[in-house]
């Protein structure tokens, strides 16, 4: 009996071990996957801020060290538009496709390069993203979708004309940038399981939404 006993003792403790490894593997994961996330945040507000090497170093951490895919996608940004390091659109490409099966900014920007080439390394494109994405992520801060129409909360729409002007991300056009206006694009999904075929998705720069992020469609400031 007390061998039984002991048996069963033995087995039960083995069981809550191994129980107990398999939820400090997962909180473990779920802890890596939260500081890279967290890394990446960081990196995305020196974005704002254009501080790049800043930004540089956090989405360089959390790629080489967590895997970040989210990471990746925005060293792609980096490299394509000379944020800190040098442009070289090859590394960017590089980036983007690691990072592509799983975030939308690199898919798009593989469809971008695919259908209109790679964007110019230059200031004005540089402070046209930044701005961009600011205005994109303002939005989604306070929660509220842009109000592109009359009486937008994001500005005085009574201003008289001399007061505006040209917006300098779409260039008065009221257009994204990143898709030309078009709102959509083709995505190719499934190239790794055999099956590979396009969905339509959404701009990750405009939202589907079609227009600036800057001017918020207006075409001026």
């Amino acid at each position: 009996m007390k061998i039984k006993i002991f048996g069963l003792l033995a087995f039960l403790l083995l069981i809550t071990s191994a129980t107990a490894k398999a939820q400090f593997n997962t909180n473990n994961d779920a802890y890596r996957w939260g500081y890279s996330m967290g890394l990446v945040a960081r990196g995305q507000s020196n974005i704002v801020n254009k501080n790049y090497y800043q930004a540089y170093e956090l989405f360089r951490e959390a790629y080489n060290d967590y895997n970040s895919k989210d990471a990746a996608a925005w060293l792609g940004i980096m490299y394509e538009l000379g944020m800190y390091v040098d442009a070289d659109r090859s590394k960017a490409k590089q980036y983007y496709e690691w990072a592509s099966s799983s975030n939308g900014m690199a898919s798009g920007a593989l469809y971008r390069i695919r259908t209109s080439g790679y964007w110019e390394a230059t200031e004005e494109t540089r402070n046209w993203f930044v701005n961009n994405y600011n205005a994109m992520m303002q939005a989604q801060f306070n929660n509220m979708t842009p109000n592109y129409g009359s009486g937008s909360s994001f500005g005085n729409n009574n201003s008289s004309s001399s007061s505006s002007r040209t917006c300098p991300s779409c260039g008065g056009t009221g257009k994204c940038k990143g898709c030309g206006g078009q709102g959509k694009y083709w995505e190719e999904v499934g190239r790794f399981t055999g099956h590979s075929h396009e969905k339509l998705v959404d701009c990750p720069i405009c939202g589907g939404t079609t227009r600036c992020g800057t001017c918020r469609g207006k075409g001026s400031i």
